[in-house]
């Protein structure tokens, strides 16, 4: 019996794409967007190797290639991580808590790493190629109300959606860090949405220090699994139609909806 071949926008674009910037021609066309932003993610968790280097410098170059072939202003925004795993500690039950970086360190010095590691060659970057950037930590991105909003929004569609936040078993991923000593549950068995309203989502968990905890979506920030960040994130730029800007996000969201046969007409929001 022949196995079937994978079909990925590799297969299928291979052969009507010669740029890399063929793939943004179509979103451009029919938005007609005033400018377009490159999102970058990045982890942060220690020293950048080189090839954290090169794909940074490879997304201003496809900036540049971007804002020459279609004429258009264009910016690089780059996210970095600090929901990024510090440590694992088990439970007296077995069950995995993490802690994340931003549980451990300030934001003032994760900000100095960040501007230690990469100050210069952003800098460098900007100057050479000529392309602006901006720089978020991910903790400041989804404190925004309206990037609570979109999420609350999602939940109440979770059963829909739940195929694109785990593939694996389906399961939706909140992950609510202890007020007290910041671990959340790693593989979810105590933490469950106990109340959601248009406003607002109230979760509940347990931590296996502290106990019993719930919180209503406000600081500490939380932690979702990287799809459902991106899902997030998509969403709140493709659906609320931010004016005159373009991210190279919907395109994330475009592939990795099609490959599951999703559109998102289908998600209710």
């Amino acid at each position: 019996m022949a196995i079937p071949q994978l079909v990925s926008p590799d297969t299928v674009l291979g052969t009507s794409d010669t740029r890399v910037t063929d793939l943004l021609g179509y979103y451009i066309q029919l938005n007609k967007p005033k400018h377009v932003r490159l999102v970058l993610g990045t982890q942060v968790n220690g020293k950048p190797h080189f090839g954290t280097y090169m794909v940074h410098a490879i997304t201003f170059q496809i900036a540049r290639l971007i804002k020459e072939a279609y004429r258009l202003p264009v910016s690089v925004h780059i996210g970095f991580l600090d929901n990024t795993t510090h440590d694992v500690v088990d439970s007296p039950e077995g069950i995995p808590y993490q802690r994340n970086i931003s549980q451990v360190k300030s934001l003032d010095t994760i900000s100095q790493e960040i501007g230690l590691n990469y100050g210069l060659l952003h800098e460098a970057l900007a100057i050479r190629i000529g392309i602006p950037f901006t720089l978020e930590l991910y903790s400041q991105q989804q404190k925004r109300r309206s990037y609570r909003q979109t999420l609350i929004k999602s939940l109440h569609h979770r059963e829909k959606l739940s195929i694109l936040f785990s593939g694996r078993n389906g399961e939706v991923i909140l992950r609510i860090p202890c007020p007290k000593c910041g671990y959340f549950e790693k593989v979810l068995t105590y933490t469950h949405v106990v109340n959601l309203t248009n406003s607002s989502a109230t979760i509940s968990t347990r931590c296996f220090q502290h106990g019993e905890y719930s919180s209503l979506m406000q600081p500490p920030f939380h932690h979702f699994v990287r799809s459902m960040r991106n899902f997030s994130s998509g969403c709140l730029i493709y659906f609320c139609q931010i004016p005159a800007t373009f991210s190279a996000i919907i395109l994330q969201w475009r592939l990795y909806a099609s490959s599951r046969n999703i559109t998102p007409s289908q998600t209710g929001l």
